[in-house]
């Protein structure tokens, strides 16, 4: 019967037409295992009782639509359907089935479990447990669905049936009183299956504004603030239909062909930045600018559902022009006309950063598994991307992707600066995306106030008592312009067929009793199956040493043997010259050994020192 309907779908799925209906998620939008048992968070009555399972928060978040996540079953109906299958497996074995392999398949392609996927480690391997939705989400049409939580409604329409049948062997034996035993389980099953009360209905009332924007013949879109409320959204959605302009990010179920995060990066943008943050911030000029460039002839503030409404519609006022509009709640601002190009680069942050903490003196932003950058770009350029970084465990292997084309991993592991390889940026909207391979750590807490971080950080808050998902803090992220790859000294020098060295960095002076500060920037070639030493060695022109380092990779903890094919490990080394040091010139060489036979890797270079396995960096005067 639905053959006709489904057929042109189908043929265009194959054809590659719908590509764009394509989005990620299969594994956030997933149920999680506990979500059969958790209640809705926002049940008044057991939220009155107590009875909320301290689990439902994170099984159930906020920013998710219940129907893709609240999946609870209910210990009444979930008893009946038990006794009703226990007494009729034959007959009712149709929709047990039905529902226990849509729970299954509801639970998505990997396996998650309070908030979190299931992970197990074998011989070194980090690996997830796989379920079957993870074959069944590569078939054609069912490869563009991406919330397998929904299938939650299925499993509840068998339970009711079971539930019902249950309840049916029940009342057989109650008589007279089945009546009254019927309405107290229904009001049980009703408090149970409560998700909202009273429940929050949608003004229809707009302002006067809007019918005026629908007799202009400016095309202009509109953009809403916050859009990121999916609540908001609906409301835009609905002022649509009344001024008929194109939306920003605009969305019932996709968005439309466009620039991917094109809507998350104007957001960012009209958010009142604060003076400082992880990135620069742009000026209310270059905000006007990005606007008319992007084609946003009205921006409208929705002040009920932004923190600091009065300095956001502050700062507004002072980028585009005083409100045009303040009807219904929502404050609505006129793009005045003006140039559309910017001279800088402009970032912009999407809404999976965590709120910025201080560390050292400056502000820095914890990521959970994933989160994205924006780079706006007056003209296409390639350079590459500097920044702090610190893991929450280590080391953390950060995947970075910029518009799509994945760049070779980077190892974090100290708290120290890195930077990637290079960028090939357009003009325009440039989107980076950081994934943590690792994923992220429920973590309870202030980060500063615990293990290393604690003497980097400084100051910390000991009453957080807040939960967040953490893997990598970032701190300074800037974009610079670069010739070449990671590393200020950039160098291509093989070692052994194994490891390529791709330059360093260097800070500090020679003289006596001072610091050399070097980052030295290593690349896997193939795997790994010895675990090397990384040494630094400065030496006079009598070959004396003058001074020296050896450590393994983290000291230990992410040894050479552990090594993925084409990551990229940035190492930190510290070469403290001593007081006595005598002037002169020296040079300062690296490179790799096995211990404890001190075996060097060879080095393929015609630099000096080649020949005995040393990769000459430079020559450095010391002096007083």
């Amino acid at each position: 019967m639905t053959a006709p309907f489904l057929l042109p779908f189908l043929v265009s799925s194959l054809r590659g037409e719908l590509a764009y209906l394509q989005e990620g998620g299969a594994t956030v939008f997933a149920a999680d295992l506990l979500g059969f048992v958790a209640p809705s968070p926002t049940n008044p009555v057991l939220q009155h009782l107590g009875l909320l399972p301290a689990f439902a928060q994170r099984v159930v978040p906020e920013n998710f639509m219940l129907s893709d996540k609240l999946l609870y079953l209910g210990l009444f109906p979930l008893g009946l359907a038990v006794w009703a299958v226990v007494r009729h497996p034959r007959r009712l074995a149709v929709w047990a089935i039905l529902s226990t392999g849509a729970a299954l398949l509801a639970l998505g392609p990997l396996l998650r479990a309070n908030g979190q996927l299931i992970t197990f480690e074998i011989d070194g391997l980090r690996s997830y447990v796989p379920l079957p939705y993870a074959l069944l989400m590569h078939l054609p049409g069912l490869a563009l669905g991406r919330t397998p939580g929904r299938l939650g409604m299925t499993v509840g329409f068998g339970l009711a049936i079971l539930a019902a049948h249950g309840w049916a062997g029940v009342v057989e034996r109650l008589h007279h009183a089945r009546f009254v035993a019927t309405a107290i389980l229904g009001a049980l099953a009703l408090v149970e299956y409560l998700v909202y009360w009273p429940t929050p209905l949608t003004s229809l009332a707009a302002p006067d504004y809007l019918r005026q924007m629908a007799q202009s013949p400016e095309e202009g879109a509109v953009l809403s603030i916050p859009l990121a409320r999916r609540r908001i959204n609906q409301v835009a959605l609905y002022y649509q239909s009344i001024h008929e302009k194109p939306l920003v990010g605009g969305r019932v179920f996709r968005d439309l062909p466009g620039p991917p995060g094109l809507d998350s990066f104007l957001q960012g943008l009209h958010d009142a930045p604060s003076t400082e943050d992880i990135v620069l911030q742009a000026s209310p000029q270059d905000v006007a600018a990005v606007d008319r460039a992007c084609g946003v002839a009205h921006v409208f503030l929705f002040r009920d559902y932004v923190e600091n409404a009065d300095r956001v519609e502050a700062f507004l006022t002072t980028a585009l022009a005083p409100p045009v509009s303040t009807e219904q709640e929502v404050t609505i601002f006129r793009v005045p006309p003006g140039p559309t190009t910017v001279d800088a680069v402009m970032y912009g942050l999407d809404h999976h950063w965590y709120t910025p903490d201080i560390w050292g003196n400056s502000p820095a932003r914890w990521m959970p598994e994933r989160a994205e950058l924006y780079l706006y770009l007056p003209t296409g350029q390639t350079g590459v991307l500097r920044f702090t970084a610190l893991p929450l465990a280590v080391p953390q292997h950060l995947q970075v992707t910029v518009n799509d084309e994945p760049l070779p991993p980077l190892v974090i592991g100290d708290w120290m600066t890195y930077t990637t390889p290079l960028l090939d940026l357009q003009p325009g909207l440039n989107r980076v995306t950081f994934r943590a391979l690792e994923g992220c750590t429920l973590f309870v807490g202030d980060p500063r106030c615990m293990g290393p971080a604690r003497a980097t950080a400084g100051a910390c808050n000991p009453y957080l008592h807040q939960e967040r998902c953490l893997s990598v803090l970032f701190q300074n992220i800037r974009l610079l312009p670069a010739v070449s790859g990671p590393a200020t000294h950039s160098l291509d020098v093989v070692l052994g067929e194994q490891v390529r060295f791709l330059g360093y960095d260097l800070k500090g002076s020679a003289a006596p009793g001072q610091v050399l500060a070097l980052t030295l920037y290593w690349q896997g070639l193939v795997e790994i199956d010895r675990d090397y030493v990384i040494f630094v060695h400065l030496l006079g022109p009598d070959g004396e040493l003058l001074a020296q380092y050896d450590a393994s990779p983290l000291n230990g903890l992410y040894p050479t043997s552990r090594w993925p094919v084409g990551e990229i490990f940035a190492h930190r080394v510290a070469l403290q010259l001593p007081d006595d040091a005598p002037e002169g010139r020296y040079d300062l060489l690296a490179g790799m050994y096995t211990y404890p036979d001190i075996q060097r890797l060879p080095v393929a270079s015609d630099r000096p020192y080649a020949q005995d396995g040393l990769i000459w960096l430079q020559s450095v005067e010391s002096g007083p």
